[in-house]
């Protein structure tokens, strides 16, 4: 490698770097501060579990841009709001549920 190339990708990869020393201590402390209160927030809870759609359609063999992708992405986020609103009907927490993706994911794998 060249001195000047090391140069040139030195400074392009400088902040990057630096992000990637300080962001991941940063959000583990925050992510295990909200494991410990147990509090999932309600959009993030559903948008965890529409990801968790799309990596079971992808290990189903499908394409990330098939129809297919996208609609078990839509169901698992659908059933979970269904569950979300049988909660809240049930005198479940408003705002904030507890352990929503988890609970919906134990399901998917009996």
């Amino acid at each position: 490698m060249n001195p000047g190339n090391f140069q040139i990708a030195w400074e392009i990869m400088k902040w990057p770097l630096v992000a990637c020393l300080i962001l991941p201590p940063l959000l583990v402390y925050l992510g295990l501060h909200v494991v410990r209160r147990e509090v999932i927030f309600v959009d993030l809870a559903l948008a965890q579990v529409a990801t968790l759609g799309t990596c079971i359609a992808l290990l189903l063999g499908h394409h990330f841009n098939d129809r297919i992708t996208l609609y078990t992405s839509q169901s698992l986020t659908l059933q979970g709001s269904i569950r979300k609103k049988r909660k809240r009907r049930a005198g479940g927490p408003g705002k904030a549920q507890k352990a929503l993706p988890r609970r919906t994911a134990s399901r998917m794998r009996r």
